[in-house]
């Protein structure tokens, strides 16, 4: 079976390469469905199931790749599934362990090939981690397979019976073979709630061999490695649908021109059998497995009926005054039962609204006029930027990459990157094997393909595209709305941004491309790096620009915090200035800032 991935692009072009075939997978197995239906006198029932068998494996990634890293979990990025070759599509990745340590003694036994503790760090109470690769170290290498989320065995049935006038319907399905992760607590937050098996966690020796003691800090990474504590069996079974029903006997319902009735009443998720001991196993969606505190399915009833008009040619012409009498007659009896299955089944008193919908369900009809509306239009860069709000909205979007990414560990590696780099950056965090973008920054190396460092890429580029599209959208004339000191102070504002994304990505990486106006398809690949003299100088291009607009204020009233100011211009330009270490321009930079500083309108 072929695989759809994204090919790969330079991250200078702003945006997600096209997806191709480029990879492949195996899918073996077996399905087998079965049916039989039987009457025995007024009996009949009817079951039918089916059962299948999957063994996924993955043979191709493309050229030169061996893996794809999968899903991350907590602030700290941990890699916490991957997909191989020769191994099932997104596999759980992790340490594994090996039970728990009861005493000092066996840490002390666990050692490596040449005398040296694997654990030098670990505690009574705490997990004893599988050295995988027999290296006498604990580190990345040992990572491994740790679950797999594709369930080996699907199956489900359906059972249908009838007596006389009652009959039911149930419905079951279910899965075995996989496992999930469960990921729903956060290990960052150490004074959070946790959930009632760690009451039954390690408090002394043989107390417990699979949860471990709980402390502060959690030195021996307990909880902040991806591991096999978190994936656990993932089989269930579930009663989906269990429904009663009764058909009135034809010779009454006939006598008010009604060829069949039935009512219902119905359960659906009345039932799951599992081991899992999150919210539900059958977590569904995009996740593949891993469950991050996916709402489970409610257990909820309904109550029904269904009703079937007699074709009588003799009372086609019949007033609809007629027939809206028996209508009214028949609503008025079925609220009659519906208060009956209240009190039998003691529901809430607002099932006796049922009757006026199930009416309204009769009376209600889709026309063909409905069916063939057309879809509305989609807004296209072509047809968009007509107007002065639709022009607002672009500078906005070029404003929103500044959000960057919404989590505070992400914000931490960019001020990391740009401010504050040192060669001690991880210290008191998490290890090697779980942080390669900190290793990464903490031996003074970038790679754009490493976690924050590519988000700082990408994103940067990102808004260097908006910010080139809107420049290019204003120059177009006619535009509604847009006045001359409007299109002046939204120019402003964006070469602002442009120089602040450009000088983000010079100050991290060097060499990057310039590029000052949207490219087609067919020159994204054709850019080439520029130095970083270039780029500084298109970035105090940009900034003096925006300091020379007149319509760009030098502060903005509280309703407008946020937005780029002549003074932030001022600001942003001698900070460029002072980074590119030119001694003969220090008093321009210092003059910079002291216009800020006696402006007047900011103060320590």
């Amino acid at each position: 079976t072929g695989m759809l991935l994204g090919i790969a692009v330079p991250g200078y072009v702003g945006n997600a390469g096209p997806v191709g075939n480029i990879a492949a997978m195996n899918n073996t197995g077996i399905e087998l469905e079965l049916g039989y239906r039987k009457k025995i006198g007024d009996f009949n029932f009817e079951i039918n199931g089916n059962i299948s068998h999957i063994k996924n494996e993955v043979v191709d990634l493309g050229q030169d790749k061996k893996y794809l890293t999968g899903q991350y979990f907590s602030p700290q990025g941990l890699e916490i599934t991957r997909t191989s070759v020769g191994q099932p599509i997104g596999y759980f990745f992790g340490y594994k362990t090996n039970g728990i340590f009861q005493n000092q003694a066996e840490v002390n036994a666990y050692k490596a090939p040449d005398g040296s503790l694997i654990q030098p760090n670990a505690k009574p109470g705490d997990f004893r981690f599988v050295d995988v690769n027999g290296d006498g170290k604990l580190n990345a290498d040992d990572r491994t397979k740790i679950g797999d989320p594709t369930p080996s065995m699907t199956y489900g049935f359906t059972l249908n019976a009838a007596y006389k006038g009652f009959d039911i319907i149930l419905f079951g399905q279910g899965v075995s073979g996989n496992q999930i992760y469960r990921a729903t607590r956060r290990f960052d937050l150490q004074m959070a709630n946790l959930t009632g098996d760690a009451l039954n966690r390690w408090t002394g020796e043989g107390t417990s061999n699979t949860y471990p003691r709980l402390v502060m800090n959690d030195p021996n990474m307990n909880f902040s490695r991806s591991t096999d504590f978190y994936v656990e069996d993932g089989s269930f079974f579930r009663i989906k649908t269990l429904q009663l029903g009764y058909t009135l006997p034809v010779d009454i319902s006939s006598r008010v021109g009604i060829k069949r009735c039935r009512v219902y009443v119905s359960g659906n998720n009345l039932l799951i059998l599992t081991k899992y001991k999150g919210f539900d196993p059958e977590i569904g969606g995009g996740s593949y497995g891993v469950d991050r505190g996916i709402y489970p399915q409610a257990r909820f009833f309904l109550v029904g009926g269904n009703v079937n008009f007699q074709k009588n040619a003799k009372r086609k012409m019949q007033s609809a005054k007629f027939l809206n009498k028996k209508l009214i007659v028949m609503i008025i009896n079925f609220q009659k039962l519906i208060k009956y299955l209240i009190k039998v089944f003691n529901l809430p008193f607002a099932f006796w609204k049922l009757p006026f919908t199930f009416c309204l369900l009769l009376l209600a009809s889709c026309t063909k006029s409905i069916l063939d509306l057309q879809p509305i239009g989609t807004s296209l860069e072509t047809s968009f930027y007509k107007t002065d709000a639709q022009i607002f909205q672009g500078v906005v979007a070029t404003y929103d990459v500044l959000q960057w990414g919404g989590t505070n560990s992400t914000w931490t590696m960019k001020l990391g990157l740009l401010n504050a780099a040192s060669d001690d950056c991880y210290a008191g965090g998490s290890d090697a094997s779980d942080q390669p973008a900190w290793v990464a920054m903490d031996k003074f190396t970038l790679d754009p393909t490493l976690g924050p460092q590519k988000g700082l890429w990408d994103k940067g580029y990102a808004g260097v595209y908006r910010a080139n599209l809107i420049l290019e959208k204003m120059q177009n004339s006619g535009i509604e709305g847009l006045s001359d000191d409007k299109k002046a102070r939204y120019t402003a504002e964006v070469k602002f941004l442009r120089a602040f994304y450009y000088f983000d990505l010079v100050r991290t990486f060097g060499n990057v491309p310039l590029i000052v106006k949207t490219l087609g398809a067919d020159e994204i690949y054709k850019q080439s790096q520029t130095t970083p003299d270039v780029i500084y100088a298109q970035i105090e291009k940009d900034l003096k620009d925006a300091v020379a607009t007149t319509q760009l204020p030098e502060t903005v009233n509280i309703d407008e915090l946020g937005r780029v100011t002549k003074s932030a211009a001022k600001a942003l330009l001698g900070k460029v200035i002072l980074f590119q270490n030119n001694a003969a321009r220090m008093g321009e930079a210092a003059a910079l800032f002291e216009s800020v500083i006696n402006s007047g309108y900011f103060r320590l």
